[in-house]
């Protein structure tokens, strides 16, 4: 009997639905590299890793928790004849409202309101920045891109994307292709890094980037950390080309604790926590239960799709 290996978590009664949604598979959780009845894998960790370097001929399928996959082993997949999906899109919310917490820690001074509530101080102060008729750019425009241009144009901002190929994502007034990036910069107050790390996107935003944006914009990066030069970023900010900068990936993390970046009032830091997500066994299960169905129907994979020989893709 084929079989369907559970590495993520699972529910009580999703275990059940699957029973029920494939009754052809049993579900196991050992990992046995010798099991050539192991056809899907749900989930992944370093243990199947290893042993699907040593075995496991009979898997056709993995479904990976997580968006990105450059660190997995794509080429031994494909010449294995294995499908990879991902956990693409999982994150729209719970990443729309960290990047929108960095941004209004700044727009409506929270950042300072705590500090000041801390030592039982109010300070009042009539700036502001206004986010209703700002404009709003997206670089690396997708999935996660349209869930926070939905939130931005909630707000009554303009929302500019861009992508590799310019192809159309709801929720954005105008998608450019990545090549026509320089004429839009100078437009934004704010830019938005959601760009995977791939070969064309390390060290994408460097100092001739920043350079290139509006003197005082906001920069938020919830992308990869190694797609900015961060050294350059901290240049921006003390030359006030970036007035404020939330982040929550680094090129080097755990962020050493003596960089400057933390001593620095025009930043905010979370610890690369855009992946935290309160339902996220449910949300994985989801996907998982409709490419089931659409496996039970010989149909397509309907979503998420891994391209083996490109990765993470910077669509």
């Amino acid at each position: 009997m084929k079989k369907i290996l559970v590495i993520s978590e699972m529910t009580s009664d999703q275990k059940e639905e699957l029973k029920k949604l494939a009754p052809q598979y049993a579900i196991t959780r050992e990992i046995n590299s010798e099991d050539a009845a192991v056809e899907i894998v749900y989930g992944y960790n370093e243990d199947f890793e290893e042993a699907f370097k040593e075995g496991f001929e009979g898997v056709r399928w993995i479904q990976f928790p997580f968006a990105g996959v450059n660190q997995l082993p794509l080429a031994l997949f494909k010449e294995s004849g294995v499908l990879l999906t991902n956990g693409s899109g999982i994150h729209a919310g719970s990443m729309t409202e960290i990047i929108f917490g960095h941004i209004l820690s700044y727009t409506r001074n929270f950042k300072e309101l705590i500090l000041n509530q801390e030592n039982n101080f109010l300070y009042y102060t009539d700036w502001s920045f206004d986010l209703t008729g700002k404009k709003f750019l997206i670089i690396g425009m997708g999935k996660i891109g349209s869930a926070v241009g939905k939130v931005a144009q909630a707000f009554g901002m303009k929302v500019i994307g861009v992508n590799r190929s310019g192809r159309d994502v709801a929720h954005a007034e105008k998608i450019y292709p990545i090549e026509r990036l320089s004429e839009i910069l100078p437009e934004a107050d704010i830019v938005l890094n959601l760009l995977p790390l791939t070969d064309e996107t390390i060290h994408f935003s460097d100092e001739k980037l920043f350079n290139e944006m509006k003197k005082g914009v906001i920069f938020i990066n919830m992308g990869r950390g190694g797609s900015v030069v961060t050294d350059d970023l901290v240049d921006a900010l003390h030359s006030d080309q970036v007035a404020f900068a939330g982040l929550d990936v680094f090129e080097e993390e755990p962020l050493p604790a003596d960089h400057p970046l933390w001593d620095m009032e025009q930043v905010t830091i979370s610890p690369h926590i855009g992946g935290v997500v309160e339902n996220y066994d449910e949300l994985l299960f989801a996907i998982l239960r409709d490419k089931i169905q659409a496996c039970q129907q010989d149909k397509e994979l309907p979503v998420n799709l891994v391209d083996l020989e490109k990765g993470d893709l910077f669509a």
